[in-house]
């Protein structure tokens, strides 16, 4: 999807379905083009999420909760969070609130989240997805 300027902005495991074996992406409502002008789109709708919406929060990159702004980037953040996910069985610090998730984010607690007999290589590709 990047390679042709998409952006999905809605990835998350519910939004993932196994076919033949294959992992296939559905429910692109959310998806956005990016061309050559727009390298990223500031999403409102940030400020208008009902209280309790953790996860959508969660799936956010951290330059979104701060500003709005939303890119490729977001995509590549939420798929290393899905594989978090899998891997500790549960959606990793569902704390409250934007504010009190960019602080999780800013104190390292998602390298924390990752269990301990994780694969090095797995944790790689984690810790890439979370550095964009």
């Amino acid at each position: 999807m990047h390679s042709i300027n998409l952006a999905h902005l809605d990835m998350k495991l519910e939004n993932v379905v196994l076919v033949n074996g294959r992992a296939k992406i559905i429910d692109f409502a959310g998806i956005r083009d990016f061309n050559e002008k727009n390298k990223s789109i500031t999403m409102s709708t940030m400020v208008f999420l009902p209280p309790g919406n953790v996860y959508i929060l969660m799936l956010t990159i951290p330059e979104a909760l701060r500003d709005g702004t939303q890119s490729y980037a977001n995509d590549v953040w939420a798929v290393g969070l899905m594989i978090l996910e899998l891997l500790c069985g549960e959606r990793p610090w569902a704390s409250g609130d934007k504010d009190a998730l960019l602080q999780n984010v800013e104190s390292d607690m998602l390298l924390k989240a990752v269990p301990e007999n994780t694969p090095s290589a797995i944790t790689h590709i984690i810790m890439s997805c979370l550095q964009v």
